[in-house]
């Protein structure tokens, strides 16, 4: 019998100080003074995934609808969006990187913006974001693929359900626990 007590933290940056008095791990966070080890996705190589298969299908002014609320997957992101567009010798353009809630009603906000931007590819921070812009774009008469491209990140069930099913980075939680 195993008598070592363990623990799983998620979703907080700040961990209590009680964890210290039992071992610990933290997934899908982090604490913000290092003194327990974490499991975290690799969100620089998320970003740049997602930007790269827009890159790949051509397009060459792509939106970054990203979340608002500074976050270790916003920053990271943003800078996987940043390192693919070099890559492929596409100049970053600050306008192109929209700043929203990361939710249905932050992606719906952003439409206009992106449609004004000219943006042939969106790579929204996740898939809630996604979905709102799916609808908002539908309303405005666009058409997903055909006029503009969309990924999203997270791979939720409902991202199948769309029409056309949404395009997105599918993020390993099961395997980070």
């Amino acid at each position: 019998q195993h008598s070592r007590q363990q623990s799983v933290i998620n979703l907080f940056q700040s961990a209590p100080d009680e964890l210290g008095r039992m071992p610990s791990v933290l997934v899908n966070c982090y604490d913000e003074r290092g003194r327990f080890p974490a499991v975290v996705p690799d969100e620089v190589q998320g970003g740049a995934t997602a930007t790269r298969l827009l890159l790949e299908a051509g397009h060459r002014r792509i939106a970054f609808v990203n979340d608002a609320a500074p976050s270790p997957a916003s920053v990271g992101r943003l800078a996987g969006y940043k390192a693919a567009l070099a890559q492929f010798d596409v100049d970053f353009d600050p306008s192109l990187v929209l700043s929203v809630t990361a939710d249905q009603e932050g992606g719906y906000g952003a439409a206009a913006q992106v449609l004004a931007t000219g943006a042939t590819g969106v790579f929204c921070h996740n898939d809630r974001t996604a979905l709102g812009l799916y609808d908002a774009l539908r309303e405005s008469g666009k058409r997903v693929p055909d006029d503009i491209s969309v990924i999203g990140f997270d791979d939720i069930p409902m991202c199948e359900m769309l029409d056309p099913p949404l395009t997105t980075i599918h993020a390993f939680k099961e395997e980070l626990g």
